[in-house]
């Protein structure tokens, strides 16, 4: 069976050799332009029926995914919480080292402090960052509207729309 492209092609080569005699087919170009519209169109009907395969195998591995995504999540808080947890009563005992059967246990400070901001304005500017972002969405309502913006390119991409 034929790809797809070969298909084309051979149906591009008959209607050239239509358009070079006027609009007219002979018999045998004829059938084998219906012959051809015939594969190019089972051969678009296949690739469509693996492009709704492949999307709806995507679809269920990404919902696994943030199914599998969740439950992580949920593990990694519960083990958090429950690390603060004996953190706590560690704390409240004033035990800084225990043996938790084959685990050794210890509470420590770490190396690096955390930092909070308090009030932004009054840190120097040494330690500060300005970052600059263009508004897309307003720069894409303003484009349609015929406003010309320098420094921007819109570009529009083509899709398959399959019904």
């Amino acid at each position: 069976m034929s790809t797809l492209y070969q298909i084309v092609d051979s149906l591009s080569q008959i209607l050239e050799r239509a358009e070079e005699q006027g609009g007219e087919l002979s018999d045998e170009d004829f059938s084998l332009l219906n012959e051809l519209e015939g594969s190019f169109d089972e051969k678009g009907e296949n690739i469509v029926k693996t492009i709704r395969s492949l999307l709806a195998d995507a679809k269920r591995d990404r919902e696994e995914a943030q199914f599998f995504q969740r439950r992580a999540q949920t593990a990694q808080k519960r083990a958090e919480w429950l690390k603060g947890y004996l953190l706590n009563e560690m704390e409240h005992l004033g035990l800084q080292k225990k043996q938790f059967g084959i685990f050794p246990t210890a509470v420590r400070t770490s190396p690096m402090p955390r930092v909070e901001v308090t009030d932004l304005a009054s840190v120097p500017e040494k330690y500060t960052v300005t970052t600059l972002e263009v508004l897309k969405k307003d720069a894409i309502a303003d484009h349609r509207k015929g406003t010309q913006i320098p420094g921007l390119v819109f570009k529009y991409g083509k899709f398959l729309k399959i019904g």
